[in-house]
């Protein structure tokens, strides 16, 4: 999850929406890729694609994140009985990209959940109260859906996101480790 610092307030509103066609799939794998930190990267990231190591993204990085979210673009917009649906939501502010989103709705475990998989801002925006206005708009779209459990993950240092999402009901439920053989 990426990380909240001093930014302007959000004085308009912000609007959200689940990207349906590629007319912005370049505009968000730029975004994402270029707005991520190194302490973003958590474990989920050194699985997949994304990081060769805790602190350290691939190269093509923005080639990995058109295709992840190109795929999550036709999907279904709520997870079968139990199934699984990835999707990716836009940030707008005066009609410009604001944020990337990617998560996953599931009805695959004994309580349908989400995983609120990612959650970018553009740097120049955050403190803005964007990333709080998506934790709003993402309870709304899990209650939509009958989801009344969410589940992310996030950088080890990356405490400021670590504080909002605490802010917003979030609390620890383990610690991922990792060992390099």
């Amino acid at each position: 999850m990426g990380h909240a610092k001093g930014g302007p307030e959000v004085k308009a509103n912000v609007e959200f929406s689940w990207m349906r066609s590629a007319d912005e799939l370049e505009d968000a794998a730029r975004l994402f890729a270029r707005h991520v930190q190194p302490a973003y990267i958590s474990h989920s990231d050194c699985q997949g694609p994304r990081a060769i190591a805790p602190g350290q993204w691939s190269e093509g990085l923005e080639d990995i994140l058109r295709q992840d979210i190109a795929g999550r673009l036709a999907n279904p917009l709520d997870a079968a009985e139990r199934g699984t649906t990835q999707l990716a939501a836009v940030a707008h502010l005066d009609r410009k990209l604001a944020g990337v989103f990617l998560v996953t709705f599931a009805r695959d475990g004994a309580t349908p959940y989400a995983i609120l998989e990612d959650m970018v801002v553009d740097e120049g925006l955050r403190g803005a109260g964007i990333g709080t206005k998506y934790m709003a708009w993402i309870d709304e779209q899990c209650r939509q859906r009958k989801i009344f459990r969410q589940f992310l993950e996030s950088g080890g240092s990356n405490h400021k996101a670590h504080d909002l999402f605490a802010r917003k009901g979030f609390r620890q439920l383990s610690i991922v480790m990792m060992k390099e053989l």
